[in-house]
């Protein structure tokens, strides 16, 4: 199949589906035509990234996503999805203090996405730095007042094993 470069939302949809179907090689292919037509976008190379991470193709997953970092100069939310995705890679490789810094990275261009922050509050967790798990969470709630329940914060202390009291839950959540 050819690309056509005035359907690549419907290129974009193939490429997802192949991968919900795991069916990475073919989805790479496409990925990589993808980026060739579009090489000045950095959203086509972090598709092809996620691609070439599910094949095990470290290096190349790894120098794609440095790439991007390196060159991208208007979209700053894909350099925080780069550095998340290293982030993730280190972390998955239990290289977490990597995983910490390049996470915290990412949250400078993302300061207000959950992932993230759930995934320091996470290592911090492991790494049993309980006052950073506490600030992250507080941080959290903040971010997240309008939309965030007692019984949210409540599901994610419980599901962290934190020892947070129930009117301090309720404290920060109102």
């Amino acid at each position: 199949m050819e690309l056509n470069p005035n359907n690549i939302e419907a290129y974009s949809n193939l490429i997802n589906l192949l991968q919900i179907q795991r069916r990475y090689s073919e989805a790479e292919e496409f990925g990589r035509k993808l980026v060739k037509l579009f090489p000045e976008s950095s959203q086509y190379k972090l598709i092809l990234s996620v691609i070439l991470f599910k094949l095990g193709k470290d290096v190349e997953f790894i120098n794609l996503l440095n790439y991007i970092i390196e060159t991208e100069k208007i979209d700053y939310k894909v350099v925080g999805k780069a550095y998340f995705s290293l982030g993730i890679y280190h972390f998955d490789k239990k290289n977490l203090n990597e995983a910490e810094s390049l996470l915290k990275k990412a949250l400078t261009y993302n300061p207000k996405d959950f992932v993230i922050l759930f995934f320091l509050m996470e290592i911090n967790l492991v790494s049993n730095n309980i006052k950073e798990v506490q600030d992250i969470y507080n941080n959290i709630l903040t971010l997240f007042k309008k939309d965030f329940k007692y019984t949210d914060a409540a599901q994610i202390t419980k599901t962290l094993k934190l020892n947070l009291s129930t009117e301090y839950l309720l404290n920060l959540a109102k």
